[in-house]
């Protein structure tokens, strides 16, 4: 059996025996502690342990702003990894009843991700062009709550990602999501991983833990970890997640 092992501090503190692979993995916890940071450092030693990883970050649009993350918070380059790794931009403009995946000049796919047709075959057409060697091929999504808001597609893409998480060993599955709405959503999403991670803000601070809430499978530490946060890049992506909310949530749930 293949065990992923992360080398950065909170890693082997919270889970010593490692992540069996294939996991399905959902860091959650309320806005503003830091979930997609957290996740990025799990994908960049994913990639250096000769994993893939296919990046769809909801929360704002393109490559750029994860190859700037991963250098500043992990000092990952990204163009190192060129051949490993796979984009998908989540393009709110585009028909959601049209099952349409542009593929832009770099590679990267854009399409209209509320609809969950879209996203499944996104990923499986991403996926394919990656050479999955050990651990496998990582999907690393953030903020998967944005796409359960639409009135028209919410309880279908909710029913993909409960899948996804719960059923789908071809590819390990890298999920975040805010408990601050949705939390019933969520709790379910939480039920369906195979590894829970909840992380938190604490105070006096700002300082960050993360704790496991449950793993199915291997030892681990259910008490609070500390994590350290790249503070520049916390507050960048903090940044994007107000912005995002402000402009996402209303129009998506017009779709």
């Amino acid at each position: 059996m293949t065990v992923f092992r992360a080398d950065i501090p909170w890693f082997p503190k919270a889970l010593p025996e490692g992540i069996p692979v294939p996991s399905s993995i959902l860091i959650s916890g309320p806005g503003g502690s830091g979930k997609p940071l957290i996740g990025l450092g799990l994908a960049a030693e994913w990639l250096r342990a000769g994993g893939s990883v296919v990046f769809i970050p909801l929360q704002h649009p393109g490559r750029d702003v994860i190859e700037e993350d991963m250098k500043d918070a992990y000092g990952l380059d990204l163009e190192e990894y060129e051949g490993s790794t796979a984009f998908i931009r989540f393009d709110r403009t585009m028909d959601p009843y049209k099952k349409r995946i542009m593929l832009l000049k770099d590679g990267e796919l854009a399409c209209n991700l509320t609809n969950p047709d879209n996203f499944a075959r996104a990923i499986d057409l991403s996926a394919v062009s990656l050479p999955g060697g050990d651990p496998g091929t990582l999907i690393f999504a953030s903020a998967v709550n944005l796409l359960l808001f639409s009135k028209t597609f919410a309880d279908d893409m909710f029913t993909t990602l409960e899948h996804q998480l719960h059923n789908d060993r071809r590819f390990s599955w890298l999920y975040t999501a805010t408990t601050s709405t949705l939390r019933d959503r969520i709790r379910r999403l939480e039920d369906a991983a195979d590894l829970v991670l909840i992380s938190e803000r604490q105070t006096p601070g700002p300082r960050f833990t993360v704790h496991v809430e449950r793993a199915r499978n291997g030892r681990s530490n259910s008490e609070p970890v500390e994590v350290h946060l790249d503070p520049a890049t916390l507050e960048r992506i903090k940044r994007r997640a107000e912005e995002s909310r402000v402009v996402n949530i209303p129009a998506l749930r017009e779709i």
